[in-house]
Order: C-alpha cells, then structure tokens, then sequence
C-alpha cells in the first residue's frame, strides 16, 4: 500500500532489486500520479496484520480504582494493550 493506493506484484528478483508482474491500483484502489519522496509503504501481508482475536475487543487499556471497578479508559495513543501498540508500531517518529 503506497499512499492508498494497493500494487500487487507476482516475482521479486533479491539479486537485481527488481519487482514483476507489477499491478497497479489493485483492487479499485486509484492509480497515484505521483507518489511524493520518503512516502512510507506498507505492506499488507498476512504477518503484518492484528491477529483476529483483538478485532472485537477494547483496544484502550482500563483504569481501574483501589476496589477494582473500572473507571475510564486512557486514550488509543496512550494505551499499551497489544492492539494499540500494533497501530504505534510503523507510526515513523
């Protein structure tokens, strides 16, 4: 994923650098005209992605009083459950 807009390729040749079968705008995602310097890419393999378990639970980490009962939940960007530290982890700083 280049700045929304999916390529897909088939073959990477390690020994020449080189990407084949390149498709670009994959998946109705739009064909970027230009595509600035340092743009950050992601890739959108199945190793990169938030195991399946966390998509329906609390993504804020809890706070809880001296007697155990949950008072609030810190904000995203201050959360250390694994499902927050997963979207910090290719934020560049």
């Amino acid at each position: 994923m280049v700045n929304g807009e999916q390529i897909n390729f088939s073959g990477v040749d390690l020994t020449t650098n080189t990407l084949t079968g390149i498709q670009r705008g994959a998946n109705g995602t739009a064909a970027q005209f230009y595509i600035p310097t340092y743009t950050v890419v992601y890739g959108l393999l199945s190793e990169n992605k938030l195991s399946d378990i966390y998509y329906n639970q609390v993504w804020n980490t809890p706070v809880y009083d001296e007697q155990g009962n949950l008072i609030e939940y810190l904000p995203l960007q201050l959360s250390t459950t694994v499902p927050a530290l997963f979207l910090e982890s290719d934020v560049m700083q």
